[in-house]
């Protein structure tokens, strides 16, 4: 029942593997563009964009992009504080990187904001929402 957040620089390397060599580094900003957005909406709407640009030249990028949205925007359902650790979900990853390096994990930042998701707070673009309950006594 948990989110699963896919990683975007493993994704973006996906895409741009569809990408003539030539055109990367253009495709790669705006992918880029796209994967640090502050909201979903806008991360949304720079896909589109992309598409509607990028559509008919380069389909197979298009297509790789919006396959897996829905996994890779799952961290917006979490406190900004959390979103650095969005990038590179690849624990395993991570701790084969780490081991050659370093002796000790990088912290999570906001830990205390855990047990707020843990409990179910819901957060839309990394602000925690108010609750219908406390919708009404504002109001």
């Amino acid at each position: 029942a948990s989110a699963e957040q896919r990683c975007w620089n493993h994704k973006l390397r996906n895409v741009l593997d569809t990408v003539p060599k030539k055109h990367q580094p253009e495709v790669k900003a705006a992918l880029q563009a796209i994967a640090s957005a502050n909201s979903e909406r806008a991360a949304t709407a720079g896909r589109d964009a992309f598409a509607r640009m990028d559509g008919r030249a380069h389909p197979k990028t298009v297509e790789r992009l919006e396959r897996d949205w829905a996994r890779r925007t799952a961290s917006y359902a979490f406190p900004t504080e959390h979103w650095k650790h969005r990038r590179t979900t690849n624990v395993i990853e991570r701790l084969e990187n780490l081991a050659g390096r370093r002796a000790y994990f990088r912290a999570l930042n906001a830990p205390h904001l855990c047990t707020a998701v843990s409990d179910g707070v819901l957060y839309r673009d990394g602000v925690r929402e108010l609750t219908p309950t406390r919708k009404r006594r504002a109001a």
